[in-house]
């Protein structure tokens, strides 16, 4: 069964802040994911920025619901739920914590950073003949 985590977060320059019963930290470029899940609403993938949302310190019954609420973007607001906006964020978990890259788990050793690399990602647009 998963259970949450105390997690310690960086966002940007300011200092680490503690949470408790931490069930998710997501850290997007766009608003979307998940086939669907607007976690982060209004997420614009071309800013600069990376998007966070996280949910903490609620019980395991408001999961549920929760999730359906995220498929519209209705959870922002919500008890436990906060969300932002930064360049860069460190985040350190429980040892062997989940954690999911572009819908794979991967293996990290905690802590992490991720931050934004601008015009790492070469991009071309072609027309329509």
């Amino acid at each position: 069964m998963f259970n949450p985590g105390k997690f310690t977060i960086g966002i940007d320059d300011a200092g680490p802040v503690e949470r408790d019963r931490m069930w998710l930290l997501s850290v997007t470029s766009g608003e979307m994911y998940g086939g669907g899940m607007k976690v982060n609403p209004g997420a614009k993938i071309d800013d600069g920025l990376l998007n966070w949302a996280m949910l903490h310190g609620v019980p395991r019954r408001a999961l549920f619901g929760l999730v359906f609420l995220v498929r519209s973007g209705k959870h922002v607001g919500k008890p436990g739920v906060l969300m932002g906006t930064a360049a860069r964020l460190s985040v350190d978990a429980p040892e062997g914590f989940p954690c999911h890259v572009d819908g794979d788990t991967v293996r990290v050793t905690y802590p992490v950073t991720v931050r934004v690399l601008a015009g790492a990602l070469p991009i071309v647009v072609g027309g329509t003949g």
